[in-house]
Parts: C-alpha cells; sequence; structure tokens
C-alpha cells in the first residue's frame, strides 16, 4: 500500500480495474443528481485514481466537514486508549466529579451510573434530547438532563455525545483535542492548518466543527484502510479500527445502514463500505474489500455519493 508525503502518486484507471468512463460517469451523476460536490478524491491502495474540484478554490481551502468530526474524535480516542490514559468502558461520571457535588449529587451519580464512554461513541446513551453546548460549564450541564433510557439501549444521533468525549479527551491528556490530535494524528498524516471550533469553555466541538480540505479527508480514510497503521507506524491501534467500524448498534432491516460503530456508519450496500458522513454530503468513505477510499466536501444533498460510488464504480471492479 502506497502512502503519500508531499507529493501523491497518482494510477490510471485502468490499472485500478476501474473504466475510464466509469469515473466520467461518477463526476456527471453528482452533477446530474445536484450533490454539489466541491472536491472528489478516489484512491486504489493508497494511490490517486480522481481528483477533481469544481471550483479550484476549494482545493486549498479548508472545509466544515460537519459530523466527519466524530470519526476523528473516535480515532483520537482509539490512540488515548493505546496510550493508557483511557478506557472506552470507563464510566462518563468518573471524569466530572465536580458535577455531582450539592445536594442533587448523589441521585444525579445514580442516574448516570451505567453511562460508560462507548455508550458515547456509539451514540447510544440513553439521552433522547441533545445537550446543549452554550455556556463554559456545558460538560457538567450534560448530567443536568436525566437519561430517558438506560445506556446501550437506544441509539440517538446527539452531537453532543461526542463534544462529552472530547471533554474527556481534554481532560486525561491534558491538551486541547486540536493540540492532541495535531501531535498524533494530523502531522504524522501530513495534515497541514486544520481549524476546530471550540465551545465558551474551550473544548473542541466533538459532533462537528472541524475543517480540513478534501485530501487531507482522503489521507484520513487512508489510515483507515490500512488499519490505523501509517507507513509503517501505527498510529490508531488495528484492534481500536475493528471495533469502531463493526456493528456497536444494528439498524432494522431495510435501513440504508446496517449499524452504527464509534462515529462510523456501516452500510448496507453490498460492496460492504463504511463511512464518516457529514451534513451536505461530506464523506470519507473506505471500501476494504475493493482497497478504495472516497473522499469529497459538498454543499448540496446527502446520502447520495454511497450509491454512486456503489453503481457507477464498484460494479465494474466486481465484474473484472
Amino acid at each position: 500500500m502506497y502512502f503519500p508525503h508531499s507529493e501523491w502518486e497518482t494510477e490510471t484507471p485502468e490499472a485500478a480495474g476501474i473504466p475510464s468512463q466509469a469515473i466520467e460517469n461518477l463526476k456527471s451523476r453528482a452533477e446530474r443528481e445536484k450533490m454539489n460536490l466541491h472536491g472528489l478524491v478516489l484512491l486504489h491502495e493508497g494511490r490517486m485514481v480522481l481528483e477533481h474540484y469544481w471550483n479550484p478554490r476549494w482545493e486549498k481551502r479548508p472545509e466544515h466537514i460537519w459530523s466527519i468530526t466524530k470519526s476523528v474524535v473516535s480515532l483520537l480516542t482509539g490512540i488515548a486508549i493505546s496510550e493508557g490514559l483511557l478506557d472506552e468502558d470507563a464510566l462518563v461520571s468518573s471524569f466530572f466529579s465536580e458535577a455531582f457535588s450539592g445536594p442533587l449529587g448523589e441521585s444525579r451519580r445514580e442516574t448516570f451510573a451505567a453511562l460508560r464512554v462507548r455508550h458515547l461513541l456509539s451514540l447510544t446513551s440513553g439521552r433522547e434530547k441533545d445537550s446543549k453546548w452554550i455556556w463554559k460549564n456545558a460538560a457538567l450541564n450534560f448530567f443536568k438532563i436525566p437519561l430517558t433510557e438506560e445506556p446501550g439501549s437506544r441509539f440517538a444521533y446527539l452531537n453532543g455525545c461526542f463534544t462529552m468525549v472530547s471533554a474527556i479527551l481534554q481532560q486525561v491528556t491534558g491538551k486541547k483535542v486540536l493540540e492532541y490530535a495535531e501531535e498524533k494524528l494530523f502531522t504524522p498524516l501530513g495534515i497541514e492548518r486544520p481549524r476546530w471550533k471550540t465551545t465558551l469553555g474551550g473544548i473542541c466541538t466533538g459532533g462537528k466543527g472541524l475543517r480540513l480540505k478534501t485530501r487531507d479527508v482522503a489521507r484520513i480514510g487512508l489510515l483507515l484502510l490500512a488499519g490505523g497503521a501509517w507507513d509503517g507506524k501505527q498510529i490508531v491501534p488495528q484492534d481500536y479500527i475493528e471495533r469502531a467500524t463493526s456493528t456497536q448498534w444494528a439498524f432494522s432491516e431495510g435501513d440504508r445502514h446496517k449499524g452504527y460503530g464509534y462515529g462510523f456508519w456501516l452500510s448496507a450496500l453490498p460492496s460492504g463500505m463504511y463511512y464518516g458522513v457529514g451534513l451536505f454530503g461530506h464523506y470519507c468513505i473506505v471500501l476494504p474489500q475493493y482497497g478504495l477510499v472516497c473522499a469529497a466536501t459538498a454543499h448540496g444533498k446527502i446520502h447520495l455519493l454511497p450509491y454512486a460510488l456503489e453503481e457507477e464504480i464498484v460494479r465494474y471492479i466486481s465484474q473484472s
């Protein structure tokens, strides 16, 4: 597998087992279906088969990748676990003892007694509504709203769960999550000048708020394809990658997704792809069976690109 440094090696579509016309069909379909893509990158075993920008300025501009931020926070959690700083089975309440002081502290602690970090990562916190992050002490306010279900018993897509993970990472590493990410993830992958929104309390928002370029998203996808390794160095433990991209919550048959891992959606499409996805159609798609990574930044319709990739690209590889 090839890993890029300052330059990125390319490969012809035919060398990757994909007809050139299929690449053109993918771009045309994106335009026809109004995906409003800004940038689109397709890698085969690390080499670039396609890179296209619908406006040249989008190549160098970091874009708000929305909920792909969750995927990045998940990877940082895996790194922290490998360093012995965190355990995904740790009780969330153990990191915020000050939230349980005062006359209501003990009853509040009982309410959150079963909530663990893995429940935040899999969006199965037991909470029905999201917590607000407009206050400086927002992490503590998370505990003021009781859980409505037992943790692990219900899926609810809440940004606050991942911002809580970000707050925990900040505690255990002693660093802002952006600083930790630059040291442990972004710099080793060659990702430069990322930007990350913070709460009033100085916590990097975990559910959204990260800005990366399209190539940066592709680098993260390649890391995932390589099982957490980058050019001979293990960045994220492989066993954590396997857990993060395996079903932690299963959806009913007929859903476009068969499950959710730790910050990643597992597609129900036959190719077995999984991905991080952000509002407006940002994607970091990994197809391990085919050695493919697809990264996209966009401001259009969501949920369309995986189907286009499956029908315009994967079917040709399957036939070859």
